[in-house]
């Protein structure tokens, strides 16, 4: 056990698991930790090539380092430690694990951060492929467990960056995200994410419901993908400014027209083909 200065831990020498940390939880932290001290220590590591001004990295005890910071930082504290117990893994996959084990004991992480440490650790070659990262992270996870992580880290690797507050998101949201992230469908649930601004999870989980429905139903389907020759169309680049995208609604289908070649003339034009296609 040693007292080490809280700017010499490095909070992100492993990537992190836990991707949001709720203010209301933070704050009752700090105020525990105002009025009672530290009642457990963060647990580190000596880097074995230290990069000024850290010589440790965190392995576990991120919201209590963000809560000690913050509490330094309010104090106006120029010196802040913390009492760090002083760990040796044998490697980065084992710190990582030490990490994750340590979590999901006291604290339950989402779904979404689950599958974006798995993700994370295949970006960064800390491991071969995704079975040997969930044997090292999650060594007793049974068949069941193993597979709702496989469609965890598919999602996090396809749609990292593109989800609006991905960590609210349950475990059937993402299950049912990833049974859709296919060939045929995968383009299609990009271009709704990327095309609309929305402000909240709810809101672009009502986007993706359309879409999901259809790769359900499309799952059912006996034909082989291969053998459908492209057919249905559903997302059409016509060219840079201008993509249509075909969404099929509990009373119809509906064509999404988006980019900034979208304009009322084209609109005008549409409708007119429409009309001689299928007649008045």
């Amino acid at each position: 056990m040693l007292h080490l200065p809280l700017a010499a831990i490095d909070p992100y020498a492993l990537p992190r698991d836990r991707t949001h940390l709720d203010p209301t939880l933070l704050s009752h932290l700090q105020s525990d930790i105002a009025q009672n001290g530290l009642r457990l220590p963060i647990e580190v590591w000596p880097l074995s090539t230290p990069r000024p001004p850290f010589t440790h990295g965190l392995i576990s005890g991120f919201r209590r380092l963000t809560a000690l910071s913050n509490l330094a930082h309010l104090h106006q504290d120029p010196n802040p430690t913390a009492p760090c117990l002083i760990l040796a893994p044998q490697s980065l996959p084992h710190a990582l694990a030490l990490m994750i084990a340590e979590n999901e004991v006291r604290a339950q992480i989402s779904p979404w951060e689950k599958g974006r440490i798995l993700a994370n650790t295949l970006a960064e070659a800390l491991f071969p492929n995704l079975d040997a990262a969930i044997d090292a992270l999650h060594p007793l996870a049974n068949s069941p467990a193993r597979t709702r992580l496989r469609h965890l880290a598919l999602v996090a690797t396809e749609l990292d960056g593109l989800l609006h507050d991905p960590q609210t998101y349950s475990l059937r949201q993402l299950t049912r995200l990833s049974h859709a992230l296919r060939p045929d469908f995968l383009p299609l649930i990009l271009t709704a994410l990327t095309e609309h601004d929305d402000t909240t999870a709810d809101t672009q989980w009502a986007r993706l419901l359309p879409i999901l429905d259809e790769a359900e139903s499309a799952l059912r389907d006996p034909t082989p993908f291969q053998a459908r020759k492209g057919r249905p169309r559903r997302l059409l680049t016509c060219r840079p400014k201008l993509t249509v995208r075909r969404e099929k609604t509990t009373t119809g289908w509906c064509l999404h027209f988006t980019g900034a070649d979208a304009k009322s003339m084209l609109m005008d034009r549409v409708m007119d083909e429409i009309e001689r296609l299928v007649g008045v």
